[in-house]
Order: structure tokens, then sequence, then C-alpha cells
């Protein structure tokens, strides 16, 4: 449903939903420090605080719509071979645009092995349990997927995700990109989507030992992530 939307939105208001993306490397370096400026005291990794299963699904539905209007007009601006091989650089700019609507808990997640796939995850706090909002823009090219954005909700922060890559593995990560490292990388003035890849980012080189402990981490600092009220009206009125 979302995704019939998105398709005949026009191209203003998928810039809008969509502010970051590029087919190539690189993000303008004062665009991603001005959307990073507000984060700059939060600590890194963050979850965010959810109050009700329906705003958690209102969250998730948002998250799905901003990788929707990227997809969209990667192919209106006509990407070669979109979306085969442009997971890391669409990953990354669904969550510098994420970071735009005021979500400093986004992240790219990325299994270095097997498989070599990036996506975006949102982790979250629902009163006692937590979890993260897997959001992987690029999955339509995964072998036997039709949808072109796959969401995934996972709990806690041991999971396994088999979106349909690499013989199927499980692409549980083993490297991710928050606000605090994307600023590391934007004042150094490697502002790149490739930047993951260039310098794989393992979770030892921000501090934990793996995945595990750095998404226990993000679950200890939740912040209050509001949906944005016209995209929530207009996400509450597609499910009325």
């Amino acid at each position: 449903m979302l995704e019939g939307l998105v398709g005949v939105l026009p191209t203003s208001v998928l810039v809008a939903l969509a502010p970051f993306r590029n087919s190539g490397a690189h993000f303008p370096t004062h665009k991603v420090l001005d959307v990073l400026r507000p984060y700059d005291h939060l600590p890194a990794p963050l979850s965010m605080r959810v109050s009700t299963e329906a705003e958690l699904v209102l969250h998730e539905m948002f998250a799905q719509s901003i990788a929707l209007a990227h997809n969209e007009l990667a192919h209106r601006e006509e990407w070669l071979r979109y979306p085969h091989h442009y997971c890391t650089t669409a990953s990354t700019g669904v969550m510098l645009s994420l970071f735009a609507h005021n979500y400093p808990n986004a992240m790219v997640l990325r299994a270095q092995r097997p498989g070599d796939h990036s996506y975006v995850g949102l982790p979250y706090v629902l009163g006692d349990t937590n979890g993260v909002v897997l959001i992987d823009p690029t999955a339509s090219q995964m072998e036997g997927r039709t949808e072109s954005v796959l969401v995934e909700r996972k709990s806690g922060a041991m999971w396994e995700y088999h979106p349909g890559w690499s013989d199927s593995a499980n692409l549980y990560p083993d490297s991710a990109l928050d606000h605090s490292r994307e600023r590391t990388h934007a004042n150094a003035g490697r502002t790149t989507s490739l930047a993951i890849r260039v310098n794989p980012l393992p979770c030892t080189t921000i501090g934990y030992a793996d995945a595990f402990s750095y998404l226990q981490a993000a679950f200890t600092h939740p912040v209050n992530v509001g949906v944005p009220s016209r995209i929530g009206e207009i996400l509450k009125n597609l499910v009325a």
C-alpha cells in the first residue's frame, strides 16, 4: 500500500522525504554536518523511546516511506543498475534522511561476512522490551523478493536476518555507522556513502566488542523521537 502511494507522489514531495541520495559516492560535507548539528550533544549509539505498539508501527511506516521515496527517486533519476550494488549508498542516504527527520538513533548496519550487505537499523525501547527495526532499502535485489523495501522488527540485541542474500545467509551485522561516526567522517572530509566500506568500522573501533554489545548499549540511551505530525497524519489516514 505504501509503495503504491509513494510511487505516485510528486518529485518535490519525494525529495522532502529523502533529501539525502546520491548515485555516486559523495554527500556534501556541509549538508551532512548541518543535519548532524542538533545531535552534537548526544551520546552514541542511541535508541528511540516508544510509548505504544501503535506508535512503533507509525515509526516503521514512516521509515519505510523514506526508503521508498529514496528508491523511487533513484529510478526516476535512472541510476545505473539500481538497486544492484547500491546497498551501502542507499542505506547511508536513508540514514542521513532519517537524521533530517529527527531520528538520531538511525544507523547503518553491515554484515561483511558472509554476504557484504548493508541496511538501516532503528533501535527502540518500548516499556520493558527493546529491539531493532530493520529497513533494507535494496531488498528487491535479493532472490525471491518482490518488495523494493523490506522492513522487519527484531527483538533484543541478538537476532538473525535472512533477506535472501548470499544463499540465505544470516546477515546479522558486524559493523555499524551512527551519528557519531558519521560526524567523525564529515569533520575529516570523508562524507562518502562508501565510508563504511573504505573504513569498515568494525564495532571494536567504536568501543564495543561486537554488534550485540553495541546494540545493548543503544538500549541504555533512549531518546524521544516524535513522528512528524504531517506524515503521521498521512500514515494514520492510510491505515484507517
